[in-house]
């Protein structure tokens, strides 16, 4: 069984990965080096053409430098079909974690705030997860949670970017959680570390 899981940064999905791996014994998925990232890309691309196409022209639609797509290219891209194709190859009955997988593109990838029809039509090309875990924490929390950790995403492009991208994740994570209902797709929201189906 494949777990997505899905939030803005510093709103604990990593915590809870590692928790569940230390004391339910699921497996969080990582691609280990450069021959696993490009072995299973190349499974994906095979096993899916129209996704892997689309994916990527969605990334060069969304490309702004050539250093930062370079960072979603292997980060939001190459690791996320790797990751998904990796979690595939294990049995079923094994309890498995995608921490940050396509889903996470919505917040990782687009450059602009994007409307809802846009989100929508994005996650006709992502590959679903068994069960996507939407995990939701207040700002002031989120902000603090990131001060704590001492480094925030991105955080070597500069602080005019930093705060610029995001505005960009608060308004497009805002618009996922009004168009999620209307997936065709199996999720439950985790707030302050209780699941709410």
């Amino acid at each position: 069984m494949i777990l997505e899981f899905y939030g803005l940064p510093g709103s604990g999905k990593s915590t809870v990965a590692r928790y569940l791996k230390k004391t339910r014994g699921f497996k969080v998925i990582k691609i280990e080096n450069k021959r696993e990232l490009f072995f299973y890309n190349l499974i994906f691309l095979f096993k899916y053409p129209v996704k892997f196409f689309a994916l990527l022209y969605y990334l060069l639609l969304n490309g702004e430098n050539s250093k930062l797509f370079y960072y979603k290219f292997m980060n939001t891209f190459l690791q996320h079909n790797a990751k998904y194709i990796k979690a595939k190859s294990f049995k079923r009955d094994e309890k498995l974690i995608i921490d940050q997988g396509h889903f996470q593109n919505i917040i990782s990838v687009f450059k602009k705030n994007v409307s809802s029809a846009y989100i929508e039509n994005y996650l006709k090309f992502v590959p679903i997860p068994d069960k996507l875990f939407i995990f939701e924490i207040g700002e002031e929390e989120r902000r603090e949670r990131l001060l704590n950790r001492g480094h925030n995403p991105r955080g070597g492009y500069g602080k005019n970017y930093q705060k610029k991208w995001n505005g960009i994740i608060i308004h497009n994570n805002n618009l996922f959680m009004d168009v999620v209902g209307r997936l065709n797709i199996n999720y439950a929201f985790v707030k302050d570390g209780e699941i709410k189906v």
